[in-house]
This record gives C-alpha cells, structure tokens and sequence, in this order.
C-alpha cells in the first residue's frame, strides 16, 4: 500500500512546522522540496525528508515531485 504524502515547496520559517505537524496529524508523510533544507531547522529536528532543488527550475521540480512518487510508493495526497 502507497503511503500518501504532503509535498512542500520550500518550508517557512514561522509556520512552515505547522503545516508538517498537521500532515502528520492526518497520517501524511511531509516531504519538503527545497533550494536549502538546512535553512529550516524543524526539518532536520525531526529528521523529516528533504530534497534539495532549485526551486525555480519547473523542469527539476517536476523531476523532483515524480522521483519521490515513484521511489517508495508514495502516493501524493497534496502539494504545496
């Protein structure tokens, strides 16, 4: 069975573990895309999977968005 994920562009620094926390409430696994990841320190506080891309690269986020589809069963619930 897929696991479903919430996928997000960039974190936040200010609301950014709000959105993780609930995914995780809903029983969505968070998965960041971002430029920096260690430039939100929830991420790795909690050791939540990232991927670094250059976000303002369309072609690499689409890239990005259908490797974490496809490379451990993930289905996508959402994407922001």
């Amino acid at each position: 069975m897929a696991r479903k994920a919430l996928i997000l562009i960039e974190g936040h620094r200010g609301n950014g573990q709000l959105y993780v926390q609930a995914a995780q409430r809903l029983g969505l696994h968070p998965i960041t895309l971002s430029a920096d990841p260690t430039q939100y320190e929830y991420l790795a506080a909690e050791n939540l999977q990232t991927i670094r891309v250059d976000i303002d690269n369309l072609d690499a986020l689409i890239v990005s968005f259908r490797e974490v589809v496809h490379s451990d069963r993930t289905e996508e619930t959402g994407v922001t």
